[in-house]
């Protein structure tokens, strides 16, 4: 195997279903690890794709292949193909589960194919690795990638600056070789730099020796695969963190209705809607999972039925808080104005708790632990009338997805 340059290397995007028989190879990493640089590097000066963010939140929301243009691999039997670039999203996501995640990639494998190379990505500025990039190693090493097809790529070297820096780094480079993957390298994986410079992602893929193809098998979180306790776990994590963080919002928005701040409330409600929608996503994946994978002694039901009763439960008492500081306000002229205020955030606050309650009934009847909810909200004949078609038309839905 060797690779041949016909010319100036740029970079196409890619729609559609990637090729048979071409090279493939797929970009892993933490969000902001420097997989869409490494695309834009070897696209080179005059192009701007704009896909690198930067942040903690993945610039790269789906799965998108890149055509590698003027760089071919010619094979043993001397057949000449293309190269494609497979970006994916990245883990350890502030809002994206790893289980949303693989699910994508998972998804875009079964379209388009299997893999022969992956590059898994990790900034050398990191000399102290937390607890979720440990996961996510786990996660690499536990996917049953043929070894020789995967090469580690330490990126960020440009954003060193001064001699204990990179010594620093230098560092962390050795700790990355002689310990992190010491046990994939000894059977044919490999750690690199990535300068960030085109050559440098030229050099990235043209010295990769060998090669290995890899199915889709490895991401298939539905079965009980060696990734599966991982995902599960950190899936576990997350919702565990986006209650308790939707608690202190709630908490906060409660406070303010006695001492009003609008542009605050403002930032804490749209901080709880981002926060349900990213529960109920969270919630979504842990059902699709069916049931906990082994050593963890999780009822996948009670969990999710738990989780949508607590949001329903933080929104009814949200509603009753507003409508007790309305009824608890004099009325004085000097309370007309704040009175206003509070009637209005009344149907909003009314609002949250029967989408909350929408998604609590969509799930079906409480498991046999628990008490059948009854809201306490008094809902209006209209309101009840939509909320039941409305939860009807989802269950039906759902029922029609199911395989």
């Amino acid at each position: 195997m060797s690779f041949v340059r016909t010319g100036d290397v740029s970079i196409k995007r890619w729609n559609g279903k990637v090729p048979d028989h071409t090279m493939r190879i797929m970009l892993l990493g933490t969000t902001g690890s420097g997989k869409s640089s490494f695309i834009e590097a070897l696209a080179g000066g005059g192009q701007r794709l704009g896909i690198s963010g930067g942040t903690l939140e993945s610039f790269t929301q789906k799965v998108q292949a890149f055509k590698v243009e003027n760089i071919q691999i010619k094979w043993s039997n001397r057949d000449v193909s293309p190269i494609y670039l497979v970006d994916t999203p990245g883990f350890s996501d502030s809002k994206m589960s790893e289980a949303e995640v693989v699910k994508k990639i998972r998804a875009w494998m079964v379209e388009n194919g299997g893999m022969y190379m992956f590059f898994y990505f990790c900034r050398i500025t990191d000399t102290r690795i937390s607890g979720s990039a440990w996961r996510v190693i786990k996660i690499i090493k536990t996917m049953r990638v043929v070894p020789n097809s995967l090469t580690v790529v330490a990126t960020m070297w440009d954003m060193l600056h001064g001699e204990d820096a990179m010594k620093r780094a230098d560092g962390h480079f050795v700790t990355l070789q002689d310990d992190i993957w010491k046990d994939k390298i000894k059977e044919g994986s490999r750690v690199v730099k990535f300068l960030n410079t085109q050559l440098s992602a030229i050099e990235t893929i043209t010295t990769c020796a060998t090669w290995g193809y890899w199915r889709f098998y490895g991401f298939n979180v539905e079965s009980n695969s060696p990734i599966t306790p991982l995902i599960f776990a950190e899936l576990l994590d997350r919702i565990g963190n986006a209650i308790q963080q939707r608690k202190t919002l709630q908490d906060n928005r409660t406070q303010l209705l006695h001492h009003p701040n609008h542009e605050l409330d403002a930032t804490f409600r749209s901080s709880l809607q981002d926060l349900d929608q990213q529960l109920n996503n969270h919630i979504h994946h842990l059902l699709a999972l069916g049931i906990s994978p082994r050593g963890l002694d999780v009822n996948v039901r009670t969990t999710a039925y738990q989780c949508l009763l607590d949001v329903t439960l933080a929104s009814q008492q949200f509603v009753h808080a507003v409508e007790d500081t309305l009824a608890q306000l004099p009325t004085v002229p000097s309370n007309n104005k704040r009175k206003a205020e509070l009637g209005a955030s009344l149907p909003t606050a009314r609002d949250g708790f029967i989408h909350a309650y929408k998604n609590l009934r969509i799930f079906g009847s409480a498991p046999s632990n628990f008490e059948e909810f009854i809201p306490s909200v008094s809902l209006t004949t209209w309101e009840r009338f939509t909320l039941e078609i409305y939860v009807h038309t989802e269950r039906w839905t759902l029922l029609l997805k199911k395989p």
